[in-house]
């Protein structure tokens, strides 16, 4: 863990002295007067503080979300802390499934089931949506082992009952190949694709092998894959008779309340999606039910259901939380109403999120804080915790050195830590020689591994959100944000490591695999000229696992890339 000396410093503090105390007595505790990168040290503070149990952040959006888990990235070791992404936000199959996400969703469900002490950061949105029984998923990830006897016929079964693609040539993780007695997998949530080689009905040899030679680099002796779905009935004593059984029961129900409307042309549609739903499981017994999951899962299970030991939770701005949780309330219901007029779902499937005034009732059997910047009355609770901590962002320099001189001086004269953290180890430097220049004694090291002395003034490197100053405190905390400016927008511009940047159309060929800003890897088909709301473009045909689909207009090349692999 880099930077123990950050939370040090801050461990000392009255207010957190106060929270854990709070916490400790099992009293409801609000925090305020903090943002940004301030808040997100409370936090990892926090969280050290129990670091026999977990603790839950839910904030108020992806956004929020990201930078959060970026910053305790570099304050918590990194197998402790992760983000848990939400979904799409209806359940359909005409929408693509990003496998970077579902694949960051298995790993963090995996890993509470493995054990405790971890951080996971998330939103309402995640959160809402139902997840399969712990126990149930316990049986989804396979495990294949050197000497294990297998009928290659089951192995095939077992990877598509848990959503791996079958294809013919293995490129990215979620995908398998089956060429005579080698059967090549990519786990979802692996690093490596290993190639099985069977001799009979016993695994012969295991290895690893480069996606893009296909040659193999390496023996392994087992390898494990994780479920490519969060919901499967592989794993359960349902059969291919039950699961029919229960589509089709879901038909009826949703049948008799498109009847009523005389919407013929939506029971043609339900009926034709149904009817290849139970082609696709006859023939293969598809695992991605996830959809349809509240069809055979009558009880309630959320994220919260899979830590071993209740976590602390951590709501972040909850009154931003519950504005952004009933703006998606709204938005789901006026989409699925209209979903279900057209015949594109079935009525049980809305029953796959939660609302919020359920989810709140849920979180009242935890211990809670809540940060906000303004003191705010916490809903429901007859006593909180309230403490106010004096912090406070700094001024942005805006590459002005000689006001960022003048600042460190009076922050030294006051007896201030400094602490200076620079984006990379030679800017770090550059910046240490500036300071001796101006006759400013600065220390360079590769970590703040212990709280410095008051009047010291140490830089180091790594990516932090922001700096900030408490007063009470005489800490201070300076990035390249306030010493350089504010980084521009990417947004519109993202970039993913697996991507080459498509300068011109006549880079794809059909058949490339591309990389979406949003949905993640796809297979691109074709250019197609589609007219929507009377406009007519041009399109990218982008295809996902199985049906699923997607269209980006041309103009919007930059949210595309070539796919080159990790």
């Amino acid at each position: 863990m880099r930077h123990q000396g950050l939370l040090e410093l801050l461990s000392d503090t009255d207010a957190y002295e106060k929270i854990t105390e709070s916490i400790y007595k099992g009293s409801i505790s609000a925090i305020h007067g903090l943002e940004g990168t301030q808040k997100h040290l409370f936090m990892a503070l926090l969280h050290g503080s129990h670091s026999s149990s977990s603790t839950l952040i839910i904030c108020p959006s992806e956004d929020r979300a990201k930078e959060v888990y970026k910053d305790l990235s570099i304050l918590i070791p990194d197998d402790r802390v992760d983000q848990f992404p939400a979904r799409e936000i209806l359940p359909l199959d005409l929408y693509a499934h990003s496998r970077e996400i579902i694949a960051q969703r298995v790993r963090v469900l995996e890993k509470l089931q493995n054990g405790g002490g971890h951080c996971i950061v998330t939103t309402f949105e995640a959160l809402s949506r139902r997840l399969a029984p712990p126990s149930l998923f316990g049986e989804l990830p396979l495990s294949y082992e050197q000497g294990q006897s297998i009928h290659r016929e089951g192995l095939v079964k077992d990877l598509l009952g848990v959503g791996y693609e079958r294809v013919e040539l293995v490129e990215i993780p979620g995908q398998f190949a089956v060429r005579g007695g080698l059967v090549d997998i990519y786990p979802i949530t692996g690093d490596n694709p290993t190639r099985i080689e069977l001799f009979g009905d016993e695994i012969d040899t295991i290895r690893y092998f480069d996606p893009e030679t296909q040659l193999s680099k390496g023996h392994c002796s087992k390898v494990s894959a994780a479920p490519a779905v969060e919901f499967s009935l592989n794993g359960g004593a349902s059969s291919k008779e039950s699961v029919t059984r229960t589509l089709v029961e879901g038909l009826r129900k949703t049948e008799k309340a498109l009847a009523s409307g005389a919407k013929k042309t939506a029971l043609s549609n339900l009926r034709g999606k149904i009817e290849t739903l139970l082609e696709r499981i006859e023939g293969d017994f598809v695992g991605d039910l996830e959809a349809y999951m509240p069809l055979f899962v009558k009880e309630t299970y959320t994220l919260l259901d899979y830590f071993h030991k209740k976590p602390l939770v951590i709501l972040d701005e909850m009154q931003h939380l519950e504005q952004s949780a009933l703006e998606r309330e709204k938005e789901i219901g006026e989409g699925f109403e209209g979903l279900l007029d057209e015949g594109a779902v079935l009525k049980t499937q809305q029953q796959i999120f939660l609302r919020l005034g359920l989810f709140k009732e849920t979180l009242m059997k935890y211990r809670r804080v809540y940060f906000s910047l303004l003191p705010r009355k916490v809903e429901g609770a007859k006593e909180v915790k309230g403490v106010n901590v004096h912090a406070r962002t700094l001024q942005n320099f805006q590459r002005r050195p000689k006001l960022f001189i003048e600042g460190i001086k009076e922050w030294k004269k006051a007896g201030y830590r400094v602490m200076i953290m620079t984006s990379s180890q030679e800017r770090g430097q550059n910046l240490v020689e500036s300071l001796w220049d101006s006759k400013i004694e600065a220390v360079s090291v590769s970590d703040i591994d212990k709280a410095p002395p008051p009047g010291q003034i140490l830089v180091t490197y790594g990516e932090i959100s922001g700096g900030f100053e408490i007063t009470t405190e005489k800490i201070v905390l300076i990035t390249d944000k306030e010493i350089y400016g504010g980084p521009r927008d990417r947004r519109l511009k993202r970039r993913f490591k697996e991507g080459a940047h498509i300068t011109h159309i006549s880079d794809l060929k059909p058949g490339d695999y591309v990389v979406h800003a949003q949905h993640g890897i796809g297979r691109y088909l074709e250019i197609v000229n589609l007219e929507v709301q009377g406009v007519k473009k041009d399109y990218f045909h982008i295809q996902y696992q199985g049906k699923d689909k997607l269209y980006v207009p041309t103009d919007q090349v930059d949210l595309v890339q070539r796919y080159i692999g990790s």
